[in-house]
Order: structure tokens, then sequence, then C-alpha cells
């Protein structure tokens, strides 16, 4: 069993090489004398750049120079800046949280701050809502970072001032501050933290041998990561000696501090439970059509029950029903939610309380969204590029690299879409469903996207239709859904994500999205299974797991939780939220053969508008059935 502390020294030999190239990409602000010092001074204060520090940091005049200069220099709009003397730990946080190479050229990263200080265009500022100038704590430093990138896309970056000296104490020994940096992240961080530190104890007593070589790596990882470069930490030599010690007094101070926390105000949560209990004063029925007996897709009356559950991830009330057609396979819910019940289970998801949520969600790699993106390469060079269902803009945003001279315009449900044209981007967006907008975005667009959107869809046919009316003669559609015909969704069952009940409406085959797309007057060009694949396969359903077996607690949807179900959901997150890393491993291991060996959780199909739909006597009621309902929806 000693091997595991090997195993452990090992990796954190690697993880400091790691660490040291990444810290090594940070540039170090050149130093100014006083006169170039106080002529850059003196652009800053014309209105070119601004600050926001920490209460406690110094921005003497050469630092504000120096910044301003690199700043006007390498065309950054967003300067992140580290003092020279940034505590070792704190800084090797820093590198294991961002890449600085990765977070200059990601658009969609989301915005970090060490929490000392930062600099940005005065225009940039005014445009993101955030006020520069003055002192504030690290958590309005770290809010000021998030909002501002959106708006820096590739113009963000990071430095190290060496004029600048970190204040006093170390930034991460209380929660607020280290929830503010870190995020959502903070408390599996925090998790992992205290199992290190208890494997380390432990290899002490097990293995004796073993376990003093990993102590040792484990203390001498800062000595590797900072040697020689500009940033020089003022506790380096205590680190190196003391950190297992020191690391667990930081732990111990996050524990007591997380606990000694003050409730936050329930006013608003108040508020919403009220609404929610007017809402699901009458039942649930009204959230819910009359069920179907006939199959959408080929009208048989052949159905059977192929899935039941509950909503798993915001835990809204509710049971919920896939049935399968025997005849052609369509998978699809039945009853299907009523205009009513898509107003009440998509609110607070893309909107309100669910925004982290879905941040977290649709901020998947920029590299996902390049191949999204190059789908089209080969087949037409795009003027201007519609993507439907866009939410926050993240996939127009990235596909700009791919496609610098197209207009990524967008067309959502929620208010992201707003935000994301304010931020660039999207050039234009729009808000309400793609039948609604179609006759009067007509012959615009040569290229439109439907990325997991289709499903979402009460009619796929009138989403379909409506594409074709928005694009211009030979367009291509293109569109990526979940693949109900990947095995892996009857070996996870109901916490096999894609099935996301309640909001998937119909989980399309590749066989029964062809036909659809051959009706209304498309030709399919592209099917891709295996470079469409998502790789989350394990570690989404352990979450999906984890999060039924210990539900989320503030929801205004469900009564306040006692004490019994707050210490249950402590004990049940604390024990799941170490088998993530095995779980993220799983899928880096799994995601090339299940590419390979086609058990592709997704697919995507590329088709081309090239001739007139094929008549159908009961399409065009669909159509308006479906646009009748996405109005009462709106």
């Amino acid at each position: 069993m000693h091997w595991i502390w090997y195993v452990a020294a090992a990796v954190w030999a690697l993880d400091a090489l790691r660490m040291r190239a990444r810290m090594k990409s940070i540039p170090a602000l050149a130093r100014r004398d006083s006169r170039s010092a106080k002529a850059s001074a003196e652009r800053d204060a014309a209105g070119d750049y601004d600050f926001i520090s920490v209460t406690g940091v110094n921005l003497d005049e050469e630092t504000r120079a120096s910044a301003a200069s690199y700043a006007a220099d390498q065309h950054i709009a967003l300067l992140d800046l580290i003092p020279f003397d940034t505590p070792a730990l704190f800084a090797m946080g820093l590198v294991q949280l961002i890449d600085p190479a990765a977070y200059r050229t990601n658009p969609i990263a989301k915005g970090h701050s060490t929490g000392y200080a930062l600099l940005a265009e005065t225009e940039l500022f005014a445009r993101a809502g955030v006020s520069p100038g003055g002192s504030t704590d690290p958590a309005g430093l770290a809010h000021a970072a998030q909002r501002v990138k959106t708006f820096a896309l590739n113009r963000a970056a990071l430095a190290i001032a060496p004029a600048l000296r970190a204040s006093a104490g170390h930034p991460l020994a209380s929660w607020p501050r280290y929830s503010a940096i870190l995020g959502r992240s903070s408390r599996f961080v925090l998790v992992i933290q205290g199992m290190t530190l208890a494997l380390l104890a432990a290899g002490l007593v097990v293995a004796p041998t073993a376990g003093v070589t990993a102590l040792l790596i484990f203390h001498l990882q800062p000595i590797v990561v900072f040697a020689g470069l500009s940033l020089r930490p003022r506790d380096l030599g205590m680190t190196v000696l003391l950190r297992g010690p020191y690391e667990l007094w930081n732990w111990i101070e996050l524990i007591r501090t997380r606990i000694r926390m003050p409730v936050a105000s329930r006013t608003h949560m108040e508020a919403l439970e009220r609404v929610y209990a007017d809402r699901m004063s009458n039942g649930l029925d009204a959230f819910f059509q009359p069920r179907r007996e006939t199959c959408p897709m080929c009208e048989s009356r052949e159905l059977r029950q192929f899935l039941r559950t509950t909503d798993l991830v915001q835990h809204k009330p509710g049971r919920f029903v896939l049935d399968r057609c025997r005849a052609c396979g369509h998978i699809f819910q039945n009853p299907r939610l009523s205009s009513a019940g898509l107003e009440f289970y998509y609110g607070d998801f893309y909107d309100g309380l669910g925004t982290a949520v879905t941040d977290a969600l649709m901020g998947a790699p920029v590299e996902l969204y390049l191949a999204r993106a190059r789908l089209v390469d080969g087949l037409a060079t795009p003027s201007h590029w519609l993507d439907v269902g866009t939410a926050h803009g993240h996939f127009c945003c990235a596909a700009q690299q791919a496609w610098p001279d197209t207009q990524f315009d967008g067309l959502d449900i929620s208010s992201g879409i707003e935000q994301a044209e304010r931020a660039g981007w999207v050039k234009c967006g729009y808000r309400g469903f793609l039948p609604d907008v179609a006759e009067a975005l007509a012959g615009k667009y040569d290229v439109v996207s439907l990325f997991h959107c289709l499903e979402h869809t009460p009619d796929p046919r009138a989403e379909i239709a409506a594409a074709y009316t928005v694009l211009a003669p030979d367009g291509l559609l293109v569109i990526e859904v979940p693949d109900p015909e990947c095995p892996m969704g009857r070996v996870f069952g109901r916490f096999w994500f894609p099935w996301f009940q309640p909001q998937h409406l119909h989980l399309l085959s590749v066989k029964n999205l062809t036909t659809l797309l051959r009706q209304a007057g498309f030709e399919p060009a592209i099917v891709q299974r295996g470079p469409a694949h998502i790789q989350l396969e394990f570690s989404s359903t352990l979450m999906v797991f984890l999060s039924w077996l210990a539900p989320r607690m503030n929801a205004p949807w469900r009564q306040p939780p006692g004490r019994l179900e707050r210490l249950r959901r402590r004990a049940v997150w604390s024990l799941g939220l170490p088998l993530v890393p095995l779980a993220l491993m799983l899928d880096a291991v799994s995601a090339p053969v299940f590419r390979r060996v086609g058990f592709s959780n997704a697919y995507r199909i590329v088709a081309r508008r090239d001739r007139q739909p094929l008549r159908r006597p009961d399409a065009a009621a669909d159509i308006v059935e479906a646009i009748h309902a996405a109005a009462e929806v709106a």
C-alpha cells in the first residue's frame, strides 16, 4: 500500500513543474523612472485607464504608470496586478486555478482576480457597469474582474507588478475571501485540501518511508515553482520549512470562518417562496398537456413507457415520463409540458437563481465551440450566422476565432441574450422563439445552428421549418443533439444527464432527425457521431446522483430543510466530492474509446437547404400550433 504515497510524490513533483511553467508565463511590468511614470500617470488620469484595488494595497504612481503603459503597448483592456511578494501558497493556488497563457486567448474564460488590484479601460468599466476608483474588499474585486472580463474578450491578462506590495496576512485565510476568489469550486477545493493533509498524515503512520518522501516533495514544491522567477514570495523560506502545519492551520481557519459566517438575509428568497407557492397552489396538472396516444413522429399508437423520473437538477416537484414509439423508435416526453409548465420548469434555470449553474453548463472548453464552428468548413464561407438557443452567447463569442469575418447573431428566450449583445459576444441578439421571428429574418442567414436546442422545443418540425425560412438558398443548418441510442443511457438510467428531465421534450435518433430534415427541404451533408461525444459521461452522472441523494437546500419551491437534512447533505457531499476527480479521470480515459466505438452521447448533422419542403397534410397545422404555444410561453 506504500505505493500510494510514492505516486502522490510523483504527481506533486510533476505538478510543481506545471505550476512553474504557468508562473513563468506571467510577465513582469517594467520599472519606470519618475519622468516616464509621471507622463503615463497623466495619460491614465486623462481617462484611458482606471484602477480598482483592495483596501490596504497601495497603488503607487510607478505601478499605475507601468501598468497603463504595458496595457497600451500590448492592447490589453483588463489587467490583473499581482504584487511581486505575493504569499507562496496563494500564488501557487492562482496558477492552479488559471492558465495565464490560455486566459488571454480564451474569450469565454471566466474572469478571475488575485484579489489585490486590477486595471481596465475606463470605457470597459462603464460598459460592464462597474464603478472604478477607490478601494474594495477581495469579494468585490473578484466580482468586478468577472464582470469586466466578459466585455474584454481576448484582451485580458495578468502581470506581476515589481513595485506593488501585498497587504499583510494570507489572502485565503478566511472563507469570504476564499470563496470569492475561487468561486463555485471553493467547497470542492476545500475538501481536496483536507484529503491531501489527511493523506500526508496517514503516510507517516502507515508507510513512514513513502510518507516522508511524499511530505518532502510536498514541502519542496515552492522552491521548484519560484526559483529564479520575477515573483518572489515574502514567505518562501517559511513555507518550505513549515508548509504542512501552515496549510493545516489555514484549512482549520477556513472551516472556522465558514461555520461562523452570518446567515444571509432571506428577504428575496421569502418573496420567491410566495411566488412559487402561489403557482403550485392548484397542483401541477396545469403544467402538463393531456397525454398523447400517438407518436408525434409517425402517428403510431404503439407506445410504451421508456423512463420515469423526477427533476434531478433543480428538484422542482413533479414526475416526468419518456415514452418510446415501437414503430419508429422516437423517444418523447408524455405527457408533455404545457406553456405554463415550460415557464415553471425553465424559471430560475437560465436566469435568476440558476444563472451560476447555467454558466457552469455553458462554460464548455473553447475547443468544443471551435469544433462546432468548423463543421461548415469546406461547405460554406459564412457571412451571417444565427445561433438559436445561444443562451449567453458562448458559442458565438468563441466561433469568431474560427470565422473572424462572419457576423454572429444569437436568439434565445432568456435575458442572457441581452447581456451577450451588450458584451459583444453576439452582434445582434433576438429574444424569443425562432418560429416567431422567422418571417422577419427570411433569407438573411447562410448558416443557422441549433446546438442542444432542438430537444427543448415543443415541435422540432416547427423549428426546422422556421430555420428553412431564415436561411438563404443553399444555406446550411447545423444541429447537435443528444444521441438517445447511446448505450450509456441504458447503463446509467435516469441519472444519465442527456435525458435531462423535464427540459428535454424530444430525443431524436439520427434516422428520425434525417427524416424530418428531408421533409423540410434539407439534404444532410455531414452526419457526425464520434467527434460529437461530450466528455462528461461519468462526472455528470456522479453529480446528478449526488444531487438526487442530497438536493440543494435553498430553493423557493422546496420546504426549508431541517437539521437532519442539512447534516445528510453535508455528509453526502463531503463523501461524494472526493469521487469527482476519479470520475473526471474516467471521462478522460473513456472519451477516446467511446468516440472510436460509437458510444457517443451526442451527434451532429449539417444539412443544406436545397429544395422545396415535401408536402405533408398536417405539417402546417403542427407549425401553427407550435407558434401559438411559443407565444403563450413568451
